[in-house]
């Protein structure tokens, strides 16, 4: 399970790797909602899927207070059943 209504948006390069054609499948199938646009504003529930090519992007969530996480938050997440946010910040 990622997270019961867990809200994810998934920046551009780790859409464009093959992930985003799955990406909202999964989210859903695990209980979250996928967002098909940056969010503007902070929600507790909100997640930032990314990737270190991405980090120009960065600044504008970090503003916001959005956890951004890489890739493998989710995939791990769904494998154990568990949320190990601290484990796939990225900074």
């Amino acid at each position: 399970m990622v997270a019961p209504n867990a809200i994810s948006f998934l920046t551009s390069l780790v859409s464009v790797n093959n992930i985003q054609l799955h990406f909202e499948n999964i989210v859903e199938c695990a209980g979250g909602d996928y967002l098909p646009a940056p969010p503007r504003k902070y929600a507790p529930q909100i997640r930032i899927i990314s990737c270190l090519e991405d980090k120009h992007l960065w600044p504008s969530f970090k503003s916001l207070g959005i956890p951004i996480l890489g890739v493998e938050f989710i995939l791990t997440g769904l494998l154990r059943h568990e949320l190990l946010l601290e484990d796939f910040v990225l900074n």
